[in-house]
């Protein structure tokens, strides 16, 4: 039977057959009991036939199941060790982080046999549903009639059958659906497999300081039961095979080789040091390069973008289609086709609508990945014009440049290249990338250490400028290729959107909860809807009890509320965009609504991108100690330099930078473009030569012989010059003033060096000092940067200004006002980021001095000072240190000291932790940061279960922007590798309005789903009002609820704009929040008081003629639709909604009121004339159409509605509305808001001071 050779043998069909028919003529029990299911007595050949293919088809799925279970055990009890197989099953959950587990599966049989028989047979329920819904309205052959399936009596019980099957099956395939790839498959090892599964670990980012009770027992309850690999996500590869025979499948667009145990991803590394790098220069072989594309696949990102069939299939199969079929289709049996057809419209508006926005999407996302050109490559020695595709790991190829888009990520091995890297980082300006150096063959190179970046050209950024040697092609750079396709930069950035790390919020935890709580309302209510048909009506047929039932529960758990929650952030990700701010992962939108700490980097950030170059500060070479001089100013525009181009301070200013030229305009670092543009000194250099600085008169020539760029641990920039006219060379060295006095002669450093350099930081000026020594030029070669930057002569102080931004002060001051802690992390002196704290608003006004942490020389202990702005700091002992700690005075502290404490930071019991707890809650400005400490103390904020955020500008900052939950980048890019957020505005302002959307995204979401929550309760509710008095809605009744009032303003909900400032508040993240809880609950009460109420005052109305719906039978629904009832809860149900709506749109502290929201107001306006022009007019067409009880000439002759009624209830929907809004505004934005924020600030928060 197992055997591939296995074929059906249709003679066990007849024999079940004839076995079956001769039973149940037997048995006369079986029968009745077929009699009462619906079933004919005739046992003919259809009804056989019917019954034997699904015993046949439970039968065979049984025995495949069975028979995949126990070759699933063999080869998870190794009896398959000898195919090679040894990976783990994929329900093993794995300690460590990015292991893929792998399962390989081949065809078999009997499993393509079900597969088509399982395709038919879904097929067939589709068909089925057809074919009964046409047969209830008298479409197709009359011979129908005289068939068992779709005699009168019975249809009623098979519609019902196929309803519970079809629904069982089709949610059973959504939720399987990614299964169904392997179940037709059998197991076999990876040697053997034709298909691979690979199951990775899902990293997850949890935002959920303290979890529900409710969301804690359904994990546990669900955990028991849930296989571990639903704690991951599977992809199903085909195994293809190379020209060469190498097999290997394609996982997330990477290439991974069989490599006789397990598929992996090919690594080649090229260079390790830079001798090797340096080696790459000769290029690659034809064979070898040929080996390199087989094994790691075309240079490339195979973004696809699916057909038009593919993306409608897969949105079609999502559970909400599934889940409004199943819903849909009985409304057509029960001859509700205009309901049907209206939602059958909107759903399919709907789908095709979100069709085109995927398609879109995944254009703009294969545009954005496609890197396509021509590059010269050497092969064989030769210099070859080859497809980029066609690079590969080691091959050598030519820099272009008017803005030649670069393929992969190369090393520059010779020349020098501007880049324009703003579409991948976001850095503005041009950033120049240099040659390896030579001089240092044996250091190791590691293309993503900092260091390495200079040398390293980014794939997907732009070349502006390309400088060789001679020799080289076209005078072009050359470079190494180091990685192509997904393992490139730009293939990581294209990976984190395709594949982005899930984060779990408050709400995503506790929504199984509230679909869980919404299903025991379901329950009540169908039980509820069962007892009251049952009483109302005489014994109806189940199927009939059934299809009212589900009628009623059907609104009651919606399956938009998922996309509910995250339809603000669509919303606010369009405002921020118009805006110039772009979001790459919207769902960072709705974290940045809860952020609580804001950390800012100070240069380019909260100050001005350009550094005003004020003044330098020379040292006297004639007083005995030295003294540092007055500060001469430097050129400004319009006014001559007064400096001496042949003083050594000159010089090393003219020297000492990595500046550039572009097109006659000096490129680089802003200090340094300033620092060289001050002296009026000229740059030029020719293709493949040194440098030449040459001063404003022409006297004074420097070349530049070797230059070692700015290092963030160094703190220093070094270069060696020499002059034309004569042979000396000289080594010109800044940094730092901290760190030139370190590396100067002490002779040479003034005694009074660290207080004047205080002095001009606590003044706010940037500070830099620049130092020299002569060298030996037989010695240059030989000397090594550690040698050059020794023995110094100090020459002087720089002085820049760094002016804050305009809008900085007032961004500050919105943040402490909307209950966010502005945090400074710079790289700066302590006092100059003090200065800048208090210039922006970061300290209070009543904040006159301040505690600075430092360390003492011996890098051990802890130094305690008192600082004033403006003054230097005042040291002080241990005690009175930690004394002004307990008493809440604002920290200040440096990098060395928050090196020292480590996690004493934020360790509430260390002797220096301060009066808020933790010394990290305690310090307002963290200065001589380095860029691995910037990220250490962001992750030390979110380690306490703070929401933090990080403003920046892309530079030494962009691992804290990464690190952090909102991570805010002042740059130019769309799309950054950087941070999540990019502002082109650069203005600290976006921070301010990246909060405020975050906060209206959160509170427009959870509206939303209130609204629908409440529009699902009050239609329950009122269906279950219309039975107990035997009526129903009409079609075009529900048509005006569901697709005009509800959809409307639904949709325009969603656009309410958020508050124009910060409030002193965080929404709620939690959906079973008191708030939320007590809202649904207050708007159900008026609701049900307001309807019993008026329908009380309605049956005692002298003129009301009740309806007697009993003596309707109960499946001709269509005639207990004109009467006064349901007309009247007609009218309650949909004021209800219009006040629930008008209630929810109040605004509150995080939206703005619904008077700025106009297409609500339009939708909300025209919904309720719509009403209004029902409920006025007699013997109007409207209510004719909706079969409302206001003309005697509709079916039933009824008299209309006397004037004094319909002002009766257009009063009650008056006072409904305003009672709706009185107890939203009073209770639950008022006070109960109130109540609650101090009541979770009590429970779950760290205070913090603002």
């Amino acid at each position: 039977f197992f055997s591939p050779k296995w074929k059906f043998d249709f003679s066990l069909a007849l024999a079940i057959r004839k076995s079956l028919r001769s039973h149940l003529s037997s048995n006369p029990c079986i029968m009745g009991y077929l009699v009462q299911l619906g079933v004919s007595p005739t046992f003919d050949n259809t009804l056989s036939a019917f019954l034997t293919f699904y015993l046949a088809f439970f039968v065979v799925s049984s025995v495949y199941a069975v028979r995949r279970a126990f070759r699933k055990r063999a080869l998870t009890n190794g009896h398959a060790a000898s195919c090679g197989d040894q990976v783990p099953l994929l329900k093993e959950f794995p300690d460590e982080d990015n292991v893929k587990h792998m399962a390989g599966y081949r065809r078999s049989l009997l499993g393509q046999c079900l597969m088509y028989w399982y395709t038919g047979l879904t097929l067939a329920i589709l068909v089925a549903v057809v074919v009964v819904c046409l047969d209830v309205y008298g479409v197709g052959d009359t011979a129908w009639q005289a068939n068992t399936l779709f005699a009168e009596e019975y249809r009623q019980w098979w519609a019902l059958y196929l309803w519970v099957f079809q629904a069982v099956w089709y949610v059973v395939l959504v939720f399987k659906g990614d299964s169904l790839g392997t179940f037709f498959r059998q197991r076999c090892a990876l040697a053997d497999a034709e298909v691979v599964v690979v199951w990775v670990p899902q990293e997850v980012e949890r935002y959920v300081v303290r979890e529900h009770v409710l969301v804690r027992a359904l994990r546990a309850v669900a955990l028991r039961g849930l296989p571990r690999r639903a704690l991951g996500f599977t992809t199903v590869c085909p195994v293809r095979v190379t020209p060469s025979g190498q097999r290997y499948i394609r996982f997330q667009h990477q290439q991974l080789l069989w490599t006789g145990k397990t598929f992996e991803a090919e690594h080649i590394a090229v260079g390790g040091t830079v001798d090797a790098l340096m080696k790459c220069g000769i290029g690659l072989a034809s064979q070898a390069a040929a080996a390199r594309e087989e094994r790691l696949g075309p240079n490339c990102i195979p973004v696809e973008v699916p057909s038009w069939l593919a993306t409608a299939a897969t949105e079609l199969c999502s559970f909400f289609y599934v889940y409004q079929l199943t819903i849909m289709w009985p409304f057509f049996y029960w001859k509700y086709w205009k309901i049907s057809t209206c939602s059958a419209t909107v759903v399919a508006v709907s789908a095709l609508i979100t069709v085109c926005v995927k398609r879109l999407n995944a254009k703009s996302l294969a545009a954005l990945a496609e890197v396509h050109t021509t590059c010269r490559v050497l092969r064989d020695g030769v210099w070859q014009l080859l497809d980029s595709y066609r690079l590969v790991p080691g091959d050598c190829i030519v820099v272009e440049d008017e803005h030649w888009v670069l393929p992969c990520d190369v090393a520059v091995l010779r020349g020098t290249v501007i880049m324009d890297e703003s579409g991948l980082t976001g850095e503005s300006l041009p950033q120049v990338k240099i040659c390896l150096p030579t001089d240092t063959p044996q250091q190791p190179f590691d293309p993503s250490h900092r260091d390495a970046k200079k040398h390293v050209l980014f794939a997907g950024t732009l070349a502006l400028r390309s400088e060789g040697r001679a020799q080289d092609p076209s005078g072009k750079a050359v470079a190494v290729v180091l990685t192509t396709g997904m393992s490139t930069s730009r293939g990581q950035l294209i990976a984190g959107i395709l594949w982005p790390r899930p984060l779990v919020f408050k709400f995503d935890q506790q929504l199984p909860v509230l679909f869980s709580l919404l299903g025991l309302v379901a329950m009540g209510y169908f039980i509820a809807a069962v007892r009251v048909v049952s009483r109302r009506w005489e014994n109806p047929p189940i199927p009939v009890l059934w299809s009212y039932a589900q009628a009623t529960v059907a609104g009651v758990i919606s399956p938009v509320i998922a996309s509910l929650l995250v339809v603000g952030q669509s919303a606010a990700s369009k405002r921020l965009r118009n805006r110039g701010i772009f979001c790459l992962n919207p769902q960072r939108i709705t974290v940045s609504g809860k952020v609580r700490c804001m950390c800012f980097d100070k240069t380019g950030t909260l100050t001005k991108t350009g550094l005003e170059f004020i003044s330098v500060c020379p040292i006297s070479d004639t007083a005995r100690p030295k003294q540092i001089g007055d500060p001469i100013e430097v050129a400004k525009e319009g006014r001559p330099s007064s400096m001496d181009p042949k003083e050594l301070l000159t010089q090393a200013l003219a020297t000492c930078h990595s500046v550039t030229m572009l097109d006659g305009h000096p490129i680089g670092n802003e200090v340094e473009v300033n620092m060289f543009t001050a002296t009026r000194w000229s740059l030029t250099q020719a293709s493949g030569a040194l440098p030449v600085i040459t001063s404003p008169d022409g006297e004074v020539g420097l070349s530049m012989v070797k230059r070692f760029d700015f290092d963030h641990v160094l703190a220093t920039m070094s270069v060696v010059v020499t002059c034309a006219a004569s042979d000396k060379f000289t080594c010109f060295c800044k940094g730092s003033a901290e760190r030139l006095k370190s590396l100067c002669d002490p002779a040479t450093v003034p005694p009074d060096f660290d207080a004047v350099c205080d002095a001009y930081a606590s003044q706010g000026f940037y500070v830099l000092a620049l130092g020299h020594k002569s060298l030996d030029s037989r010695s240059i070669s030989d000397l090594q940067r550690p040698q050059l930057e020794s023995d110094l002569c100090l020459l002087g102080l720089m002085l820049f200004r760094n002016e804050p931004k305009p809008d900085a002060a007032e961004a500050i001051l919105c943040l402490k006002s909307g209950d966010v802690r502005p945090v400074m992390i710079t790289g700066d002196h302590v006092l100059t980021g003090l200065t800048m704290g208090h210039r922006v608003g970061m300290f209070s006004d009543a904040c006159d001095r301040v505690l600075l942490l430092d360390v003492a020389a011996d890098q051990k202990t802890m130094t305690y000072s008192q600082v004033m702005v403006g003054a230097l700091p005042k040291p002080i002992s241990v005690s009175e240190g930690r004394s002004a700690l307990l008493a809440g005075t604002e920290v200040v502290m440096t990098g060395a000291a928050f090196r020292l404490l480590g996690d004493d930071v934020i360790n509430p019991e260390c002797p220096d932790a301060g009066a808020q707890g933790p010394l990290l809650l305690q310090t307002r400005v963290f200065a001589r940061m380095q860029p691995e400490d910037k990220v250490k103390c962001v992750e030390y904020h979110m380690h306490l279960g703070i929401v933090t955020g990080m403003c920046g500008d892309g530079g030494n900052d962009c691992g804290a922007l990464r690190t952090a939950h909102a991570g805010i980048a002042l740059s130019s890019a769309e799309a950054s590798i950087v941070s999540p957020f990019t502002s082109h505005e650069k203005t600290v302002m976006s921070v301010v309005d990246v909060l405020r959307e975050g906060r209206g995204a959160l509170a427009t979401s959870f509206t939303s789903v209130k609204f629908q929550l409440m529009y699902g309760q009050v239609v329950c509710f009122n269906k279950i009002i219309s039975y107990g008095w035997g009526t129903l809605l009409g079609s075009w009744e529900w048509i005006y609820l569901d697709a005009c009032l509800c959809l409307a303003l639904a949709a325009t909900l969603t656009m309410s704009l958020p508050s124009d400032k910060l409030a002193p508040s965080r929404p709620t993240a939690s959906l079973l929040s008191p708030l939320h809880i007590c809202s649904v609950f207050f708007q159900l009460t008026i609701h049900v008081c307001t309807t019993l109420t008026v329908l009380y005052a309605l049956r005692s109305q002298p003129w009301f003629v009740p309806f007697d719906g009993s003596a309707i039978p109960v499946t001709n629904w269509f005639e207990m639709t004109n009467n006064y009832e349901s007309g009247t809860i007609f009218m309650l149900m949909a004021m209800e909604v219009l006040a629930v709506a008008l209630s929810l749109t109040l605004g509150g502290d995080y939206r703005q009121s619904f008077y700025k929201n106009v297409p609500f107001i339009l939708a909300w306006a025209g919904v309720y004339g719509i009403l209004v022009a029902l409920v006025l007019p007699n013997g109007s067409p409207l209510a004719r159409l909706f079969q409302f009880a206001s003309d005697p000439t509709i079916v039933a002759p009824l008299p209309p509605y006397p004037s004094q009624w319909k002002a009766v209830l257009l009063v009650a929907a008056l006072l409904n509305t305003a009672v709706a809004v009185a107890v939203e505004k009073v209770l639950i934005l008022g006070p109960g808001a109130e109540y609650c924020r101090r009541r979770r600030k009590r429970d779950h928060h760290i205070p913090l001071r603002c």
